[in-house]
């Protein structure tokens, strides 16, 4: 295992699971979307980076969406939509210039009925649904070479992540080698 830097101690966490679990389930992702990068193993997309600064520009916004008076409704997470910049073609299935992403969306609940508070507090009981809204852009973070429709009304789709490959751990334990050809998967325990 990596040696990390000094941190904090880290209170108990929900939600989390262990390592081996993590490997094995991003092992299985690489293996099933390696079958659209046969030429190149080096392409296949482990992850997706989303800078915290973009995380907390969201929450802030989720925020004022809760805390207005007149609102019906209650920010309680995103939602991220894998993505391809350009259209896959059966005789080159994932070309230089094609990259995966992902697009976020805020997602909310109804307010809660009762009139209790649940801001930010998902509820398994309730459908979600995507906030997709007109939005005056204030400009485009990432790095260019990303295909835009320019002139085209802005909505509330954010487009803030960066792909790996490109932006990778390379010696994360989670970034791992892919099966080799003739190798069978490992069985899973879970």
């Amino acid at each position: 295992m990596k040696q990390l830097p000094p941190l904090p101690l880290i209170p108990p966490q929900q939600d989390v699971i262990s390592l081996d679990e993590a490997m094995d389930r991003t092992r299985n992702w690489r293996n099933a979307i390696n079958s659209l990068f046969p030429t190149d193993e080096t392409k296949v997309p482990h992850a997706i980076f989303i800078p915290l600064e973009d995380i907390m520009e969201l929450r802030n916004l989720a925020t004022d969406i809760n805390n207005y008076p007149e609102s019906t409704i209650n920010v309680v997470g995103v939602r991220a939509y894998f993505s391809l910049n350009e259209p896959i073609v059966p005789s080159a299935p994932f070309s230089e210039g094609n990259q995966l992403d992902a697009l976020l969306v805020l997602v909310y609940q109804a307010k809660n009925p009762t009139g209790e508070n649940n801001e930010f507090h998902f509820n398994s009981d309730l459908e979600t649904k995507d906030l997709v809204a007109p939005v005056a852009s204030a400009g485009n973070k990432k790095p260019k070479g990303k295909k835009r429709h320019d002139g085209a009304e802005t909505y509330t789709i954010y487009d803030i992540t960066r792909p790996c490959p490109n932006l990778c751990d390379t010696e994360s334990e989670l970034f791992g080698p892919l099966l080799s050809h003739g190798s069978k998967p490992k069985e899973n325990k879970h």
